[in-house]
């Protein structure tokens, strides 16, 4: 299965995004960590359920198809948020907007 991602580097580091990652959340992670440090992932996580490799990350998305949202959020309360159609996400800002909810609020 092929799997496509999408990194965006900055000051704070490198958050990554993917469609959906099934069980190759680890070699998205490792590879993409070896351009630099990692802030952050938006994805998919199916089943995935190594939390271990969250550890690092400042910013936490799990999307539409994750299992496992609540393990997430309860785990990582302080870096984990709400992800779904209409989200936007403005690293440069330190700012989130979820246009179907006109919820708005600052990214730690």
């Amino acid at each position: 299965m092929r799997i496509t991602s999408i990194a965006d580097e900055n000051y704070k580091g490198i958050f990554v995004v993917t469609g959906c990652s099934h069980l190759a959340m680890q070699s998205i992670l490792g590879a993409t960590s070896k351009l630099g440090r990692l802030y952050g992932i938006a994805d998919g996580f199916h089943d995935f359920h190594d939390f271990k490799i969250f550890d690092g990350l400042s910013a936490i998305y799990p999307c539409h198809c994750t299992m496992y949202k609540r393990e997430i959020r309860d785990l990582f309360r302080d870096k984990s948020f709400e992800c779904g159609v209409g989200l936007v996400i403005d690293l440069e800002h330190d700012y989130r907007y979820d246009f179907a909810r006109k919820n708005k609020g600052g990214l730690k």
